[in-house]
Formats: structure tokens, sequence, C-alpha cells
């Protein structure tokens, strides 16, 4: 009698001996590359380690941003974002309905250390696109677009219906919550309940936000043009914009100012990057793979010696001036896995 097995090449292997019994089959364990090889989406940096999250509920931490570690979040939904607040990390994101409408719920789990996750009570109806605390509230961005706040994760309140557009960050600084969004979008509140939109000057997509020396800038642009933008503001009201000759995905403030990423479309690209002294000129560093960036980066996060930049295909690159990336990937390059290895007795 003939047995055939499939096994993914450089992806993942058994947790244990090869069994007939179904249940051998929801044991795996990453191999290579590492720390591991699926897109992460968003990464930031508090109580002094680097956390990042990503496609299938991955979460992963390091002190230096050089040694990672994954950490287990009792979940396979897809998280957007990673934020923290009144002594706890929140992973945040969204999982498939099975029971239909709405298509996506809220995948929501928090730690007080980024290593032992709970999902606490809450009644999110809808998957989350981001999150921050300040003035005793947290806020959230639903995927819907509407604006929710709670003094404690467990009840959200409905502040901004989806009215304006879709939401893409948000961030708490200089005592206001500041949402950005597609077709220019950027609202504000100082106490995440009552909100005023503010002119941003552009209709371009709003991807990250970030605030350092006194300043906000916000990145964005446009994949299919080609196109990028940073917005500058001092107090999230009036703006000064430039244009960049590539989309930016993530911004943020680190021990040479602002450093924002970005590059090609889809993740089949590798990534560019650019640096700002003062938030507002931005010097860019070499294009496509010269950088160092092998895939095209989601977000960045900076301590006070280094950047990290995550994106996909598992990148987690480091940088010391943001503009030169080093890939911390051990193994092949995930990128280049898409064959199957098939064994016949």
């Amino acid at each position: 009698m003939k047995s055939t097995k499939t096994i993914a090449v450089g992806l993942l292997t058994f947790a244990s001996t090869f069994s007939s019994h179904a249940d051998e089959f929801s044991r795996w364990t990453w191999r290579n590359p590492k720390p591991l090889g699926s897109t992460l989406y968003s990464i930031i940096h508090a109580e002094n380690q680097f956390v990042a999250v990503g496609a299938y509920g991955e979460i992963v931490t390091s002190t230096n941003g050089r040694t990672w570690t994954i950490e287990a979040a009792g979940t396979t939904g897809r998280f957007l974002g990673v934020c923290h607040g009144d002594g706890l990390f929140a992973a945040y994101g969204f999982v498939q309905n099975p029971q239909g409408s709405p298509a996506f719920l809220a995948n929501l789990v928090v730690s007080p250390d980024a290593r032992n996750w709970t999902r606490p009570p809450h009644n999110l109806p809808s998957g989350l696109q981001g999150m921050a605390y300040g003035a005793s509230h947290w806020v959230c961005l639903d995927t819907f677009g509407n604006i929710r706040s709670s003094p404690d994760l467990a009840g959200w309140t409905l502040q901004v219906p989806a009215v304006i557009s879709a939401f893409s960050e948000l961030i708490f600084a200089q005592d206001k919550f500041v949402a950005v969004g597609n077709r220019g979008v950027i609202m504000t509140s100082t106490n995440g309940i009552t909100w005023q939109e503010q002119d941003s000057g552009t209709t371009a997509n709003l991807q990250d936000i970030a605030y350092g020396d006194g300043k906000f800038v916000v990145v964005g642009g446009d994949e299919m043009l080609g196109q990028g933008i940073i917005l500058t503001s001092e107090n999230a009201e009036d703006w000064w914009i430039q244009t960049t000759d590539f989309p930016l995905n993530g911004v943020a403030y680190g021990p040479n100012g602002f450093t924002a990423v970005g590059g090609g479309g889809f993740g089949t690209d590798c990534g560019s990057s650019m640096n700002s002294s003062d938030g507002v000129y931005f010097a860019a560093g070499p294009e496509g793979c010269d950088s160092g960036l092998t895939a095209t980066p989601n977000d960045v996060a900076c301590n006070d010696e280094v950047c990290v930049a995550v994106g996909f295909w598992g990148l987690l690159a480091v940088s010391e001036d943001g503009l030169i990336w080093s890939n911390n990937q051990e193994g092949t390059s995930a990128a280049t896995l898409h064959a199957t290895a098939t064994t016949s007795a």
C-alpha cells in the first residue's frame, strides 16, 4: 500500500513523529525562516521592548530589535495593530465571522508584559483597525470607519459613526487623539468622545501617524500611482504637505528624528525609507533592495538606539540611521518558499 505525505518546505515541520491520528497534524513548529515568515502589520516600542504583530495571530517581542521571541496569543485571527496604554499592551484586528454578517469580528487580546495574553470581554461588534489610550479612555477605529471609546476595554460606546471615511491609525499625543484615514481624513479629540474633523489639504490615503519633537507627521500615498505623501503639523490642525516618489506605510520618531518606510506594492518588491531630523525635510535612502529592506515594510518603531521595520514575508529589519537596514531573519527568505515536497513510500 502506498502512502503519501506533503511537507511545506522551509515553513513548518512536524512537532511529533508522523502518525495516522488526525490530532498529530495540529501540532506544528515554525522552523525556517526564523523567527517567522508570515506578514507582520504593526510594531511599537514600549516598556523597553519592541512588540510586533501579524497576519495569523503572530506576536513577537524583542528588547534590542535583533533577537526575537515568539509569544502565544491564543488566536490565529489577524492582528492589524498593537498599542500600549494604562499599563497594558493591546493587540487588535479581526477574525472571520462564521455566522455571516458582519463578515469580521473584533480580535482583541491584552497583556501586562507582552508575553501573557488574554482575551478581555467586550461588546465590540466588528473588526478593529486602530487603537490608542489617553485621557482615561481607550479609543478604537473599526474596519467600517466608526470611532468608539471605552474606559475599561469592556464597554464600548459609539462616538463617531461611519459617515466620513475608513480610518487607518490613531495616536494620543499633545493631550489629544489624532485619527487619520482614507481620502485625507484627519479627526482630533481631547477626550475620545467629542471629535472634530480637520482640513488636511489632501485627498490622499493616509496610513500612519507619529509624534515627536513637538510635531505630528502623517504618511500615506497611492500604491497604484506609485506616489507618497508626508504631512507635518505642530498642532494637528494646520498641515504642511510634501510628496514622495514612493508610497509610505509607516512612520516613527527615533534617535535620528522621523523615519518613514514604504515602497513597492503588495509585498512583492523591496522597500525604501526616508529620514528627517525635523519632520519637515526628508532624505531618501537607497532605492529598492539596496536599502536592505528585502520586502515591503508595513510599519516602523524606534527606541533610543535603533528603528525596526516590519512587513511582508516576516520582514524584521533594523537600522541605526533610518536609511540603511539589516534584515534579522535567519534562514531562507520566506519570499522564495513557494514549493512543497512530496515523499512517497
